[in-house]
């Protein structure tokens, strides 16, 4: 029955933010949010003992996964020069995500659960709120480069 839990709450999770990306100024991924807040809602739960922790131990665990998995595919998407990289950048973001979702379902306390939040926070400013200099601010910077230098060329 967790499982069930989760799954109607991630879906939940996902169509109310798929409406909230339609009036705010920036993205979030859908899928990303459902299941960090579910886990994150269900440990918070836990935490104040409102549900049992043996019950939700392994839903929290394998949601929390999904975002190590899931943070490690949008650091892809936000930083593409490190993409091809993947013995120095997404191994070491999705196994360190792997140490940190196993330490965080191993000791479910408030303490642990604010940790848990302002890695969230952090994740979601990084890859949904702040602008990438990479992204944004040189690419179009080379384009306009690039069309200036070819048409002084030909």
């Amino acid at each position: 029955m967790p499982i069930v839990f989760a799954v109607i709450s991630a879906l939940i999770i996902i169509v109310i933010v798929y409406i909230f990306n339609k009036i705010l100024s920036f993205r979030v991924c859908p899928v990303c949010a459902g299941v960090s807040m579910t886990w994150f809602i269900i440990s918070l739960a836990v935490g104040l003992g409102w549900l049992p922790f043996l019950q939700y131990q392994l839903v929290i665990a394998i949601l929390m996964g999904g975002t190590a998995v899931g943070i490690a595919s949008q650091a892809e998407k936000k930083f593409p020069k490190f993409a091809d990289k993947i013995f120095l950048f997404k191994t070491p973001i999705i196994f360190g995500g792997f140490l940190l979702a196993y330490w965080g379902v191993s000791r479910i306390t408030l303490g642990s659960i604010l940790i848990e939040a302002l890695v969230l926070i952090f994740a979601a400013y990084v890859f949904f709120i702040r602008k990438s200099k990479i992204n944004d601010s040189g690419t179009n910077e080379n384009i306009e480069k690039l069309k200036k230098d070819m048409e002084e060329c030909c």
